[in-house]
């Protein structure tokens, strides 16, 4: 089975903090889980971005925890992003009132 196979039949992911099997699982509507690799500044950000938009996040994978089981227990959400990064920039702008 290939990746792509893999992640449209799966039913949620958990992943590191990157950007491209995030935005692939929230483009498909995959409940999404993830988890930043320590020391990764840019994980980091991607991390604070993805609790924006309500996905969970780990510092290690805890079966156990109130966050996990709500992964499991949540509904799939499809994202739809239908700004540019300039409409992005100029509404953080504006949020900041500089």
């Amino acid at each position: 089975m290939s990746f792509i196979e893999s992640i449209s039949n799966s039913y949620g992911v958990i992943c590191n903090t990157g950007f491209v099997t995030t935005s692939e699982a929230m483009y498909l509507g995959k409940r999404l889980l993830v988890i930043p690799v320590k020391g990764q500044y840019e994980q980091k950000c991607n991390t604070v971005a993805l609790n924006e938009f309500g996905i969970k996040s780990q510092e290690k994978l805890n079966v156990n925890s109130i966050d996990f089981k709500k992964f499991l227990n949540s509904s799939p959400k499809k994202y739809f992003f239908n700004h540019n990064i300039e409409e992005i920039f100029l509404r953080k702008l504006n949020k900041l009132q500089i």
